[in-house]
């Protein structure tokens, strides 16, 4: 068994083999780190990742890592065990049907986050706060904690959005009273900055006939 806390010789090498893609720093990225750039990696790529049936959680792919690192030093590959993935306990917790929408929804959502944290771009705090105030009186607000919602990779996408969130000060007095829209399955305190390009991008016409009228998204606020 590799130790992931150490670098293993010329380090965590990887190559995503149907796109061609290399980690560009196996000997400065750390082995989490690595398997974050191999999920971002498969998220932007998305028909290639659903055509091979590639994996976005973060445990399964930390363990491709580990074996292929163990491939490629000759090194005899343990037995791992397999686990449930969280969208798969996500499923069987809630219903197959209205699952479903939701996993959907989720991987669109995560797709969108990465996009919208390469871009840099936020709207003005008085859109935001207006924006806050309409999904904080919504009856689509759910307030459920959204880490157990989430996806593993989804769910570190957002950690580290809504930390970058808050190192830029970006904040409105209404953040405590949002939760994930039950109609989108997005992070309120995070969409609530998104510009709409990055808020509507790829949703579904079945996602926006669930919107309600007052939905800053249908005003396009």
């Amino acid at each position: 068994m590799l130790d992931r806390h150490t670098f293993p010789p010329s380090g965590w090498v990887y190559r995503q083999i149907q796109t061609g893609w290399v980690n560009p720093m196996p000997l400065a990225f750390t082995f989490d780190k690595t398997v974050e750039e191999i999920i971002k990696h498969r998220l932007k790529n998305p028909a290639i990742t659903k055509q091979h049936n590639l994996s976005t959680n973060f445990s399964e792919v930390a363990t491709e890592l580990e074996q292929y690192t163990m491939r490629r030093l000759g090194i005899q590959e343990s037995v791992y065990p397999k686990t449930q993935s969280p969208v798969r306990q996500f499923l069987a917790r809630v219903g197959l049907g209205a699952a479903a929408d939701k996993a959907r929804n989720i991987g669109i959502g995560a797709q969108n986050l990465l996009a919208w944290s390469d871009s840099g771009k936020v709207v003005p705090q008085a859109t935001a706060e207006a924006r806050a105030e309409i999904c904080a009186g919504c009856n689509l607000n759910g307030q459920g904690d959204w880490k157990q919602v989430f996806t593993a990779p989804a769910a570190e996408l957002i950690k580290n959005q809504l930390a970058a969130k808050n190192s830029m000060k970006l904040s409105t007095p209404l953040d405590a009273k949002l939760g994930v829209c039950d109609a989108c399955a997005c992070p309120l305190p995070l969409k609530v900055w998104a510009p709409l390009e990055f808020a509507l991008r790829k949703m579904s016409q079945e996602t926006k006939d669930k919107l309600p009228a007052w939905c800053w998204m249908k005003i396009k606020a």
